[in-house]
């Protein structure tokens, strides 16, 4: 394996939980530098300016998809498609053939760096080892005995530094009520782009704190094929959507008390 070159990362993605997290992750490695495009259109434009080693790239964006970015991807560059889910759809074939690796969110450092090795041949350098995450995702006492949320990808990411969980668990204080307000109002006002659009973005967060009940109904919404027909299961979902979330609130004001 080579590890004297210096890899050129572009990060196509526009949601700021995942930026931040993919930013974090990013500051322990010496030979990599990293370009995040928060849409279609700045991502063709970072292409048009600047040569890339590897591009990972988010399936649904604000002003488009991935196929629309691929289209100005040179075959020269593998691209790691990068979701939520692990089934993508990519669209068009000559789209999907650009595609040479498929991981889920959150990006794991572990298998960040194993496919930078299987499709660059390049090692990483990192400055210096994180933190084990059994050390630092001790309980609070304030911790309901059931838990909603597993943090151990978000204390992975955070490795050393307690202040980015901490970031990361307000913004999700934050976030939550506003999101799932969206996602209320938007099913009474029959939105369902925004609908749509408000649960795809609520994923990242639930992503981030290993909300995995949350994130399954939350996909279910999102990927629901008829709202009319579905009404009274849409209805329902959303209600238990927020009173999970208010249970997961009750334990990440335990956590921050405690941090």
């Amino acid at each position: 394996m080579r590890n004297e070159k210096l890899i050129s990362i572009l990060y196509v993605e526009d949601d700021a939980v995942d930026q931040k997290c993919f930013e974090r992750m990013m500051m322990p490695f010496d030979n990599c530098s990293y370009l995040i495009a928060a849409s279609v259109k700045v991502a063709h434009q970072a292409l048009s300016k600047q040569n890339f080693d590897i591009i990972f790239l988010d399936n649904l964006l604000k002003d488009g998809t991935a196929a629309d970015v691929l289209k100005e991807v040179s075959h020269r560059i593998p691209v790691v498609s990068v979701s939520g889910t692990v089934e993508l759809n990519m669209g068009a074939r000559a789209a999907q053939a650009k595609i040479k690796a498929k991981i889920a969110k959150p990006l794991r450092k572990k298998e960040f760096i194993n496919v930078i090795r299987k499709l660059l041949r390049i090692d990483i350098r990192s400055s210096h080892q994180a933190t084990s995450a059994v050390e630092l995702s001790a309980p609070s006492r304030n911790t309901p005995k059931r838990s909603f949320m597993n943090l151990n990808s978000l204390f992975q990411i955070a490795g050393e530094d307690s202040s980015f969980v901490t970031e990361m668990l307000e913004m999700y204080r934050t976030q939550s009520n506003t999101l799932l307000q969206v996602i209320d109002s938007s099913f009474s006002t029959q939105n369902w782009g925004l609908l749509t659009a408000t649960a795809h973005q609520f994923k990242s967060a639930l992503n981030v704190i290993g909300a995995t009940e949350m994130k399954r109904i939350t996909e279910n919404i999102e990927y629901c094929d008829d709202f009319v027909q579905k009404e009274r299961q849409v209805r329902q979902a959303i209600r238990q959507l927020q009173r999970i979330n208010h249970a997961i609130l009750q334990e990440v004001n335990g956590l921050l008390s405690g941090l």
